[in-house]
């Protein structure tokens, strides 16, 4: 991966964590909770430095850590939110109301998550793997990932040839991986890519469609402790994977 821009996001105190991040389609803003100041950021996609505004998360959510917005077509969109405290627990926040949910397959092991243009959920879990349910559901999808040893924390979807590509940020490691998912049954691994640039933690991870790249949320744990957004080029098609070919087979 390429290091196009990094930003840091002095708004938000060190002090505070944010986690996710979402980005709402045809809108330009970009969105990021915080996990302890009870708040759902937003700030505009072409200058993060600056921030937007704030909606106040619902009281019963202990928690925030997921976001995941539907893309605009709506008067106002739908926002999903996950709670890493109680279990199962998960909200939708639209037009000025919260509702709440149950059921969450990751329970409170649930990290990043995304909606797709289906309505569904995809959701990675720090166990190693990758939740996909519609909201409400009690059904779910359930895929494993390469690496099981690191927490997977940011989860974002791209357009990929013939289905839907999914690439997943690890906690503590330099590393984003890419899976190709085709039908609920088919799910294959593309490759991973190093990402560049100094930073101790990945907090969240999106696609940023009308820019055609990927941002990363990213925290220093040292003296200065601040979160940045990193903006990274990938050309998946030449990815470190020595079974490409036997992938791009399966698929043809």
């Amino acid at each position: 991966m390429s290091l196009l821009n990094t930003w840091e996001l002095s708004w938000m105190s060190p002090s505070s964590s944010l986690l996710d991040l979402d980005y709402e389609e045809g809108t330009g803003t970009v969105r990021t909770v915080s996990s302890n100041t009870d708040n759902l950021y937003y700030f505009s996609a072409s200058d993060p430095t600056v921030l937007q505004g704030s909606i106040d998360i619902s009281s019963r959510l202990e928690w925030a850590h997921g976001v995941a917005t539907t893309s605009s077509g709506t008067t106002q969109p739908f926002i999903y939110i996950t709670d890493s405290v109680y279990e199962g627990d998960y909200y939708r926040y639209h037009n000025g109301a919260w509702l709440s949910y149950t059921g969450n397959p990751a329970t409170e092991y649930g990290m990043g998550i995304e909606i797709d243009e289906s309505g569904y959920l995809w959701e990675s879990c720090w166990q190693g793997n990758i939740f996909r349910f519609a909201p409400g559901s009690s059904t779910f999808q359930h895929y494993m990932l390469e690496i099981t040893d690191v927490n997977p924390e940011g989860l974002t979807l791209f357009p990929y040839p013939g289905g839907i590509g999914i690439a997943i940020g690890y906690q503590s490691n330099k590393l984003v991986e890419f899976y190709l998912f085709t039908s609920p049954s088919t799910w294959a691994f593309l490759g991973s890519a190093s990402v560049p640039g100094t930073f101790d933690h990945c907090n969240g991870l999106e696609y940023v469609s009308d820019r055609g790249s990927f941002y990363m949320l990213v925290r220093e744990f040292g003296a200065s402790g601040h979160h940045s957004i990193l903006e990274l080029s990938c050309d998946i098609m030449h990815l470190e994977q020595d079974t490409w070919g036997s992938i791009k087979s399966a698929f043809q």
